[in-house]
């Protein structure tokens, strides 16, 4: 006869050994809600999307993160997720941002009382269809007349979490050291400056983090101190040098100074479909689509390319083999080389840009031979490449010229205009006239395309615009746009390539 089965049960403190016919419903039902706990006490419930791990891994190097994102794609779920994370100390297996190994000081801030009411009980309480973030066997001490939680940490002792509004004025948000602040929505520049100062320490074990979950309607002074920055240049004028100050655009994901922001829309949200989408924007007002759909904040009468993307994308389709090919090029070795590659349309007079390129600090070798490699890119064996100006001068790698480096591996490259305003002028006349399209997979030049913007003298600000000058290069050539001789691929068809 044989014996019977036995059910073998794990947890971290013991094993559990129980024959079948001696089976135990209690044991087992005790057992499976156990590691439910364990689960939750550990945060296994959350599944977060690339955006938001990419922003939870920026906190090992920026203290201070914007995550400037749309309505609906979970920014203060986010936010709010990481801070119970290090408020208890307990991290999921993938966590690979910073940890904090002690108790913490936290403070959560909102716009108003509301807000943070929906927040503590999100946190302690839950929803109907929702466990509350924080398990409750953890929370050792609570005032909710305070807005005050003590919650047990794993390395020993409790950590405190304090909810205040922004309407309790800056004098409330000044007084204690801080671990950790999440700005639930956008503050007023006082109270950020007034909890920013909370984080600071003398002590180089103390680890100050604040957290931002915005969508920015508009283009503020807060915003601005996220997403631009003040260098120093020098320009030479009757042979002497003089340094002045100029503000640039700063790149969506790059750490300057301990600060970043990160954008986010409903694109990067895999949980929303295109009817959800398109009956969110139906309920918008028009001039908030582009914040509240992208997380792009409006710049108004500041923008170079005053143009609704949605006039300016499209979706990416085959290119025929009679339209003309063209492309753009700026050249960087820290900052990125890039290339757009455009297909026009000459019968339509509407010119198709189609494929980019980003990639810094390799030689043009390199460059071409990662283009070699992309679906969608072959069209630069042959094309015209409108190319930077600049690239005329000498490259450190050997002082060979750059354009003469691209023209000896049989590129076909020719200067382009580089006279900003009056090529700026161009791209917007065909943006306007409808003319010009960008697919939907050009990701890095719509986010460049997003951002730039005039300073209040009318000037257009440098910085991470790199994609929109080869864009700019490339218009200004579209003569020279041409058909590759087909005479070896009569029966081929072009497929369009996505993002590098």
């Amino acid at each position: 006869m044989n014996e019977p089965p036995l059910i073998l049960l794990n947890n971290q403190q013991n094993q559990v050994l129980i024959e079948d016919n001696d089976f135990d419903k209690t044991c087992i039902d005790a057992y499976i809600q156990e590691q439910k706990t364990l689960e939750r006490i550990h945060f296994k419930f959350y599944k977060p999307h690339p955006k938001h791990l990419e922003f939870h891994n920026l906190g090992s190097t920026a203290r201070d993160r914007l995550f400037l994102a749309a309505n609906r794609i979970g920014k203060t779920m986010a936010c709010s997720l990481e801070v119970c994370m290090h408020a208890t100390g307990n991290y999921p297996d993938w966590w690979t941002g910073y940890r904090y190994d002690k108790p913490i000081n936290v403070w959560v801030g909102g716009i108003t009382e509301k807000e943070i009411n929906i927040l503590e009980r999100r946190y302690f309480e839950g929803e109907p269809s929702e466990d509350p973030w924080i398990h409750p066997s953890l929370v050792v001490y609570r005032n909710k007349t305070k807005h005050q939680y003590h919650i047990l940490n794993k390395f020993g002792g409790h950590s405190l979490i304090s909810f205040k509004t922004y309407q309790q004025g800056r004098q409330t948000w000044q007084g204690e050291k801080l671990d950790l602040c999440h700005l639930d929505e956008e503050p007023p520049l006082d109270i950020y400056t007034e909890a920013s100062l909370r984080l600071m320490s003398t002590s180089q074990e103390h680890y100050g983090m604040m957290l931002i979950s915005a969508t920015c309607l508009y283009y503020s002074k807060f915003v601005q101190s996220f997403v631009e920055e003040v260098i120093e240049v020098e320009r030479i004028e009757n042979g002497e040098t003089i340094k002045e100050k100029k503000q640039i655009q700063r790149t969506e994901g790059e750490v300057k100074a301990g600060r970043v922001f990160l954008m986010a829309g409903w694109v990067d949200a895999p949980h929303l479909n295109r009817d959800e989408m398109a009956h969110l924007v139906s309920k918008i007002p028009p001039h908030e689509i582009e914040a509240r759909s992208k997380g792009v904040p409006s710049v108004g009468s500041g923008m170079v390319y005053p143009v609704s993307e949605s006039l300016l994308t499209c979706t990416p389709f085959d290119i025929p083999s009679h339209f003309a090919r063209i492309a753009g090029m700026d050249f960087g070795w820290k900052d990125d080389t890039t290339l757009v590659f455009g297909a026009f349309d000459r019968d339509k007079d509407i010119l198709y840009i189609y494929f980019e390129y980003a990639a810094n600090q390799k030689t043009p070798e390199q460059h071409i031979y990662s283009l070699s490699q992309m679906r969608g890119a072959d069209a630069y064996r042959w094309v015209t490449i409108m190319h930077d100006p600049a690239g005329r001068s000498s490259s450190q790698r050997d002082g060979e010229k750059l354009v003469e480096i691209y023209q000896k591996n049989k590129l076909k490259m020719m200067k382009a205009n580089n006279a900003r305003e009056a090529g700026v002028m161009r791209v917007l006349q065909r943006m306007y006239e409808g003319k010009l399209k960008i697919f939907t997979t050009c990701n890095k030049l719509l986010c460049e395309l997003r951002m730039y913007a005039r300073d209040e003298e009318g000037k257009i600000k440098d910085g991470n615009d790199h994609l929109l000058d080869a864009m700019r290069y490339m218009v200004s050539g579209l003569q020279y746009a041409k058909t590759e001789n087909r005479s070896r691929h009569e029966n081929s068809q072009y497929i369009t390539g996505g993002l590098i």
